[in-house]
C-alpha cells in the first residue's frame, strides 16, 4: 500500500508540474535592458514587450539596469532563476565584446539560452549640427589632420556601437576619442547638446535628435543602403571601402529554463514579430523585425556575431575607457 501511495504521489507531482509548465506564464515577466532609458535597446524592449505581454496574457515589465557597457544587466539575468520569468534584451556584445573588455564579467555564452532575434538594422554615423563636419569624406580629412581631436559617443564600451566605431577607425586609419555613456539615450543626448562631435548609434536613439534639427546623419554602417533609411549613403560608399556593421537585438533567457517554457517564449515572440502592426511600430523606430527561423539558428547567429565583435575589438586594441 505504501508503494502504491508513493507512486500516486509522484504521478500527482509530475502532473502538477506539467500543468504549471503548460500554464506559463502565470505572473508578470521581467525584461532586463542593460542601458538607460531612451536608447535603441530600451525602445525596442518596450515596443516588443507590450506586444509579447498581450500575446502571453501577462505584463512584461521592462527594467533598466545600466552600467559597465550593459554587463550589469546581463549578469543579473545570468544569475536569475531559470524559470522564464526573467529575460534579457541584448546584442552581439553579450557573446563577445563583454568578455573581451570586461575581465570581471561573471558570465559566458553558456549561461544564456538564446530565444530569438527580435530586430536587425544598420547603425547611423551622426554628427552634431554645429560640429562643422558635413560628410564622411570631410570627417576623414579633418580627423587625419588632427588625430584625437574629434570625439564620439557610444552607449558603452564593448557594445556593438563601440565595435562599429573601432572598426571605422581601423579601416579608415583615423584616431577619434571615445566618450562612453550608459546607453544610447544619454549618448544621443550628449551629441545633440554638442558635448561630442559625432556618434555611432541606433536609429531609435538618434532619430528624435535629427527631427529636432540638432543632429545630422552622415551615413549608415551596413554594406548596402538600409531599406528603412534609403536616403543615407553607406560608410563604404563614402570613403571607407569594405566597411560593414549591422546591429541586432535578441531575447536571451538564463540557461536551463524548461524546454516547454523556452518554446512558448519563442513561439509567442515569432507570432508578434510577424504581426504587421508590430513590424510597422519597429520600422518607425528604424528597426527591421527579424525573428529567427529557430532557437538553434539564433544561437548560431548570436555566437557568430559575438565572435566577430570580439575579434574586431581585439584587432583594434580597444580598452575600457
Amino acid at each position: 500500500m505504501r508503494l502504491i501511495c508513493t507512486g500516486v504521489a509522484m504521478l500527482l507531482a509530475l502532473h502538477g508540474a506539467a500543468l504549471a509548465q503548460g500554464a506559463f506564464p502565470t505572473r508578470p515577466i521581467t525584461l532586463v535592458v542593460g542601458s538607460a532609458p531612451g536608447g535603441g535597446l530600451d525602445t525596442v524592449a518596450r515596443v516588443y514587450g507590450e506586444a509579447l505581454g498581450n500575446e502571453l496574457g501577462q505584463p512584461i515589465l521592462v527594467v533598466n539596469r545600466a552600467g559597465a557597457g550593459t554587463t550589469m544587466g546581463a549578469e543579473s539575468v545570468a544569475r536569475s532563476p531559470a524559470d522564464g520569468y526573467t529575460l534579457l534584451l541584448a546584442s552581439a556584445s553579450l557573446f563577445g565584446g563583454d568578455q573581451y573588455l570586461y575581465k570581471t564579467a561573471r558570465y559566458e555564452p553558456k549561461d544564456f539560452l538564446p530565444i530569438t532575434r527580435i530586430s536587425q538594422a544598420a547603425l547611423l554615423l551622426s554628427v552634431n549640427k554645429n560640429s562643422g563636419l558635413t560628410s564622411v569624406a570631410d570627417l576623414l580629412a579633418k580627423a587625419k589632420q588632427s588625430p584625437g581631436k574629434y570625439n564620439f559617443s557610444t552607449g558603452g564600451a564593448g557594445t556593438i556601437i563601440h565595435v562599429a566605431a573601432v572598426h571605422f577607425m581601423e579601416l579608415a586609419k583615423v584616431q577619434l576619442t571615445h566618450v562612453p555613456y550608459k546607453g544610447g539615450g544619454p549618448s544621443s543626448a550628449a551629441l545633440a547638446a554638442g558635448d561630442v562631435h559625432l556618434s555611432f548609434s541606433t536609429a531609435a536613439s538618434v532619430k528624435p535628435m535629427v527631427a529636432a534639427g540638432k543632429v545630422d546623419v552622415l551615413a549608415v554602417t551596413s554594406a548596402t543602403r538600409f531599406r528603412l533609411e534609403p536616403s543615407y549613403p553607406t560608410i563604404a560608399e563614402s570613403g571607407v571601402p569594405g566597411y560593414d556593421i549591422s546591429n541586432f537585438f535578441g531575447i536571451f533567457a538564463p540557461a536551463n529554463i524548461p524546454p516547454a517554457v523556452a518554446e512558448r517564449l519563442y513561439a509567442a515572440s515569432v507570432k508578434v514579430l510577424n504581426d504587421p502592426d508590430l513590424k510597422r511600430n519597429l520600422a518607425l523606430k528604424g528597426e527591421d523585425a527579424a525573428p529567427s527561423a529557430s532557437m538553434a539558428e539564433f544561437r548560431e547567429f548570436a555566437l557568430r556575431e559575438g565572435q566577430r565583435s570580439a575579434a574586431l575589438l581585439k584587432q583594434s586594441g580597444a580598452k575600457v575607457d
